[in-house]
């Protein structure tokens, strides 16, 4: 992330729920972010994610994890939604 990936007001998705991820998550919302959502599929990592600023937690992947993100958000979905993870399983 070279810029703010995030603008106050904005939806933001994070995928992974690493060191890294929780960093993004953070990012957002002290960036503003209205709406920080976590992918996370870890009890621990996901109260960490809200502790740092998420407003949701979608432990679903895939076409599911799209459904539920796009639940979350009206159809609308995320402004942002920076991809964290070290593998492929996330798609």
């Amino acid at each position: 992330m070279t810029k703010a990936p995030s603008q106050p007001g904005s939806t933001v998705a994070v995928v992974g729920d690493g060191a890294v991820g929780l960093c993004g998550v953070l990012a957002a919302s002290e960036l503003g972010a209205e709406q920080v959502i976590a992918m996370s599929r870890h009890q621990p990592r996901q109260q960490l994610a809200k502790e740092f600023g998420a407003t949701d937690i979608v432990p679903e992947r895939g076409d599911e994890g799209i459904a539920r993100v796009k639940e979350l958000t009206e159809g609308v979905g995320a402004d942002l939604d920076p991809q964290i993870v070290a593998s492929g399983l996330c798609a």
